[in-house]
């Protein structure tokens, strides 16, 4: 039996036996469906000696996942089928999804699970794009029970949504039917919205994009948002972790899709420093709770000779600017995974949870950012290049590490006092930094 992640009585972390957790999650959607068990294993090895914790995962088979040649995205769908229901899918389907979640068990890793991709609902963007396969509304509940019931004892939390924008439509006939038969199925179980959502960018249009009787539902234990995979990455890291703080009700804030690694844009592919610019800046701005990871080519677990449905299919590529992903195994080698998980590391390590945003700096360049737990018993700067920047605290009153990133290892820290606090002297490395305060005894 997996240990219940729970929210702390601070609503902005999360605890698990009783003790202060960071949600480091890795996006492997298509868990389920793609991998062999021998494979899964030897990722699960992979992710958990990179400092992972947590993995994302879709109950039902991810739409653009890689497909074998002859396989249907949705496998129990027909082509003449508009709607389907929770007997349509064999047994041994949620038999093998255990024996997935059985591996993961071993390894001491938290499962999320997605309950309804939009893709499996009507009355969202999915309605018009390949892969769209809706529930019958009126067999909501009947899947949502039967799913919580049989994977209660792995202890998971809920994405009820995925990749979805809202309507009145989809709240009513989907997603609140779903968030209500999961607690009554599973009343422990932490649920949250994953959320299409770029560019919820302020709290009015977070309210405007998800109906506030959703939105504020006392069954909602936590915010996820995604700060996207495309151009503008720095500015809804920020703008969407405190868009979700000045909401009325506080929630723990988890960025769960910061860019990928190797997603191609129209100016290049993410690569390492997207990967660490990305986790910083989302948790110094407020989303402190945990922070997602992913890989094009690992979440839709994509082997050579893999049919790629969103491109492929349909000759369009309205969200990929390349033909395929990366095949499965070159994807697991790309190293911005470490690069990532470092920062939850040193949030564990310096017990840095539940920081929120303070600007007690200053700099002449715009990209820094800085956060400080609640108590002010410790905080973190991070610094995008080799640069000085006045620190408006007593440098005697914390022990203070530098990290250079790009190497993920310490160098001393040179700094120089002044009335106003002091300044943290250029270390002469090309590389992004964090400046870690602990406060003394």
């Amino acid at each position: 039996m997996m240990h219940r992640v729970r929210v702390a009585p601070d609503h902005r972390h999360f605890l698990r036996d009783e003790k202060p957790f960071f949600l480091m999650a890795d996006t492997a959607w298509s868990a389920f469906t793609n991998p062999t068990l021998e494979e899964w294993e030897e990722y699960l090895a992979l992710r958990k000696k990179q400092g992972f914790n947590t993995l994302l995962i879709n109950v039902l088979p991810q739409w653009d996942r890689g497909l074998a040649k002859g396989e249907r995205a949705c496998p129990w769908v027909t082509a003449d089928d508009v709607e389907w229901r929770l007997a349509d899918i064999p047994e041994s389907y949620f038999d093998h999804a255990c024996r997935v979640l059985d591996k993961m068990m071993e390894y001491d890793m938290t499962p999320v699970l997605v309950l309804l991709w939009g893709n499996y609902t009507n009355g969202t963007f999915f309605d018009t794009l390949w892969g769209h396969s809706p529930i019958a509304r009126d067999g909501v509940e009947e899947y949502v029970t039967y799913v919580a019931r049989r994977f209660a004892g792995y202890a998971p939390l809920y994405f009820v949504s995925g990749d979805t924008t809202f309507t009145d439509q989809s709240v009513d006939d989907y997603y609140r039917p779903a968030l209500h038969a999961l607690k009554a199925a599973d009343p422990e179980a932490l649920a949250s919205l994953h959320i299409c959502g770029d560019d919820a960018n302020t709290p009015e249009v977070i309210e405007r994009c998800i109906p506030q009787r959703l939105l504020y539902d006392e069954l909602l234990d936590f915010y996820t948002y995604q700060s996207g995979h495309f151009d503008h990455l720095e500015r809804r890291c920020r703008d969407c972790a405190k868009a979700f703080a000045g909401i009325r009700v506080k929630k723990p804030i988890f960025n769960a899709e910061p860019c990928y690694e190797g997603w191609d844009t129209p100016t290049g592919a993410h690569g390492r420093r997207e990967m660490r610019r990305a986790a910083y800046i989302s948790i110094l701005s407020g989303a402190s709770a945990g922070l997602g990871h992913g890989v094009q080519g690992v979440w839709q677990w994509y082997r050579p000779g893999d049919f790629f449905a969103p491109t492929h299919e349909t000759k369009k590529r309205p969200l990929y600017h390349t033909s395929e992903p990366f095949f499965i195994r070159d994807a697991l080698e790309l190293p911005g995974s470490e690069d990532r998980s470092f920062a939850a590391q040193l949030v564990e390590k310096h017990g840095l949870y539940a920081m929120e945003p303070v600007e007690a700096f200053d700099s002449d360049y715009p990209d820094v950012y800085m956060a400080e737990t609640p108590d002010q018993r410790g905080f973190m700067l991070y610094l995008p290049r080799n640069q000085k920047v006045l620190v408006k605290l007593d440098p005697d009153a914390y022990d203070l590490t530098e990290y250079l990133l790009k190497e993920r290892v310490t160098v001393p820290v040179f700094l120089t006092p002044v009335e106003e606090g002091f300044v943290l002297e250029a270390v002469g490395k090309n590389s992004d930094f964090v400046l870690v305060g602990e406060k003394k005894e």
